[in-house]
């Protein structure tokens, strides 16, 4: 039985709607899941040992790819160590033929910061929360990543130290993305 033109009109155009609006519902179902894979790239790198090291719950650094630090330094309670094996007795303002260096060569506070062995989603939680960020609010957080001379000193590390896989401007634009989100985190 044939359908009244009247009828077949009209279905036209409501296809012709549906069709960009099944598009669109697929695609805004996938913008969270998107959305929260915006801090995997920053994951890597902050769980690459240039920074894990220095960014972990031990009373010390480590070195290297993540063994014990010699001589054995304590982070001290600014996180720049303590007496006579304070950081910046053997890390100067840049890289020596046996030593890293960088400005500022430090720990943070201890208890805070801590990148080793977090979860991606702990850590993006941590990231994100001023209150274990060191203070940091959004905007500050992508000015540290970009303008810090020690983070950037993980890709000028020295010979036999491997720098990140992402480059640093790479890292920079992950970071602004993510922020610009809403600084979304994996469950």
């Amino acid at each position: 039985m044939a359908q009244p033109a009247g009828l077949r009109r009209r279905k036209r155009p409501l296809n012709r709607l549906l069709g960009p609006l099944a598009g669109l519902a697929a695609l805004l179902s996938l913008q969270p899941v998107q959305a929260q894979n915006l801090f995997q790239p920053v994951y890597e790198v902050l769980q690459h040992p240039r920074c894990s090291n220095c960014h972990t719950d031990t009373a010390g650094p480590l070195q290297r790819n993540s063994r014990p630090h010699l001589p054995p330094v304590q982070r001290g309670p600014e996180g720049k160590g303590e007496g006579s094996l304070a950081c910046g007795t053997c890390h100067r303002e840049r890289n020596s033929a046996t030593t890293p260096g960088a400005p500022d060569w430090r720990m943070p506070a201890h208890g805070s910061n801590v990148f080793r062995g977090r979860s991606e989603a702990g850590l993006c939680r941590q990231l994100r929360d001023p209150a274990r960020n060191g203070g940091l609010q959004p905007e500050a957080l992508g000015r540290h990543f970009a303008e810090d001379p020690l983070i950037g000193w993980a890709w000028n590390a020295g010979a036999g130290r491997a720098a990140p896989r992402l480059a640093r401007d790479e890292l920079v634009a992950a970071v602004a993305a993510w922020l610009r989100a809403g600084a979304p985190c994996p469950d």
